[in-house]
């Protein structure tokens, strides 16, 4: 949901260059060199590259049992993954707002990532686990909660 009339918001996200890109070519971005439209060689510009365009499939790992962000609630997802949402879809100081919050972890992203947060659940359980977790992040943070 946005403002009526705003464009949406999205900002693409980046990987790191991998290791044999930065050795052979640093961390310029690189170009293309066609001849008859094809290909003869790549070069390195002077502009520095982003990274590598995240992909459409994230392989991220599971939020281990010793994790400090587990809370055992049945549904919690990782704050990598919820990281990655709210960076692409929000901007900076902007507002969150998620119908279902279950454990915090759309909160817990969006105040570690400077934005905003409103959050419910039906579930009084949700409630306790979500606010005791946002609480302790914005003490963490300085933010009082």
């Amino acid at each position: 949901w946005t403002r009526r009339g705003a464009p949406p918001i999205f900002h693409q996200l980046y990987e790191p260059l991998a290791p044999s890109t930065l050795k052979q070519w640093g961390t310029k971005k690189q170009q293309a060199i066609v001849k008859d439209g094809v290909r003869v060689k790549s070069s390195s510009t002077t502009v520095e590259s982003p990274g590598v365009r995240m992909g459409d499939v994230w392989e991220l790992p599971i939020v281990a049992p010793s994790a400090s962000e587990r809370t055992d609630y049945p549904t919690q997802k990782s704050e990598a993954l919820l990281d990655r949402v709210v960076l692409s879809m929000s901007n900076h100081g902007g507002l969150v707002v998620d119908l279902t919050c279950g454990s915090g972890t759309t909160g817990a992203s969006s105040l570690k990532n400077g934005r905003r947060f409103i959050g419910f659940d039906t579930s009084s359980e949700a409630v306790r686990i979500a606010t005791e977790r946002l609480s302790k992040i914005a003490s963490a943070l300085g933010s009082g909660g």
